[in-house]
């Protein structure tokens, strides 16, 4: 039970890890294809603040912090 609990944890982090990655790469390509890149960005944003970008909205912030 207790090895099948790491593996999860393990599996979960792995998918955020990913999840993760993808928002920020969509960001930083400005991927306006994306929901969340057309909506907290734009292309006269400095690429500072396309990145920080990431926790600017509900969903983004969420995904940050799991």
């Amino acid at each position: 039970m207790i090895a099948s609990s790491e593996n999860g944890i393990k599996a979960i982090f792995f998918c955020l890890a990913i999840a993760c990655f993808a928002m920020v790469y969509a960001l930083i390509t400005r991927d306006f294809q994306v929901e969340y890149v057309a909506q907290y960005t734009n292309r006269g944003l400095p690429l500072i603040y396309t990145i920080t970008a990431f926790y600017a909205g509900q969903e983004g912030s969420l995904l940050f912090w799991a």
